[in-house]
């Protein structure tokens, strides 16, 4: 009998051993749910801002081919075009699909032109090298 209520100490001890190992385990997998998360909302703002700056690239290209001349930076000069919604940068060009509204972690794309001389690398006259920074908040 003594044997018997012994025995019921040592289930008592293995079921509570049982609640804790689930109980942590739990919690380890819930850490890693979380922080997959996370990553990878930074990763899809990473992604959205590379392509926010080759669009605003393409739109130099464009502007640039069409000889627009607000685009156009006089001889060894740089102009500099902002690209963003509602960011108070007088000249900005408006683009609406930054609203917060529409989910975007995109702030704003200032595009960098700058007329190239011959000792720089340009390959001939009138050549321009563009690049584009773009701000962007990190969403989580």
């Amino acid at each position: 009998m003594n044997r018997l209520k012994k025995q019921k100490g040592v289930a008592m001890v293995m079921a509570l051993s049982m609640v804790v190992l689930a109980i942590v385990l739990a919690n380890i997998v819930m850490t890693i749910m979380l922080s997959h998360g996370r990553l990878t909302r930074h990763q899809v703002g990473r992604i959205e801002a590379y392509y926010a700056g080759l669009a605003g690239i393409n739109m130099a290209v464009d502007r640039l081919s069409a000889n627009d001349g607000t685009w156009m930076p006089a001889a060894g000069g740089t102009i500099t075009r902002t690209i963003c919604n509602n960011c108070g940068v007088a000249g900005a060009i408006q683009e609406n699909s930054f609203a917060p509204a529409t989910g975007s972690a995109i702030d704003r794309v200032d595009v960098t032109i700058r007329s190239l001389a011959n000792a720089e690398g340009a390959m001939r006259a009138g050549s321009q090298r563009i690049s584009a920074v773009v701000t962007y908040q990190n969403p989580g």
